[in-house]
């Protein structure tokens, strides 16, 4: 019995070692190409930013990972009214808040606008 017994503890022992070294693969490559966040969508995100009374919109959003469980994200927020930069620094600091808490986000990082952006022509036009 024992000479059936090792071969097949073997591949038992092969294929989790292959099934772990495919997870770390697919994490890994996930990190490397700052693909989105598994299991997180922007899309929510961006809502659950432009949900906010201060804010008119959240665009140019960009979720990745900096490691496997750690996600960042940068967006632009568009503010409803004009606020003073102590003002517009807390609301940051309030959104941030909220992407860390809602969406496990800690790093995130915010560039605050005062009016939508225009399209911008790239042949140096407006």
């Amino acid at each position: 019995m024992s000479t059936r017994a090792d071969p097949a503890i073997s591949l038992g022992i092969a294929a989790l070692v292959i099934w772990a070294a495919y997870r770390l693969l697919r994490e890994t490559t996930q990190v490397l190409l700052e693909g989105t966040p598994l299991g997180m969508d922007p899309m929510a995100v961006e809502r659950a930013l432009a949900a906010d009374p201060d804010v008119e919109d959240a665009h140019h959003l960009h979720l990745w990972n900096i490691a496997s469980d750690v996600p960042a994200l940068s967006a632009h927020v568009v503010l409803r009214r004009e606020m003073t930069m102590h003002e517009a620094q807390e609301k940051s600091e309030q959104l941030k808040v909220m992407l860390r808490d809602r969406f496990g986000i800690s790093h995130a990082t915010l560039e605050l606008e005062c009016h939508v952006c225009e399209a911008v022509s790239h042949d140096g036009g407006h």
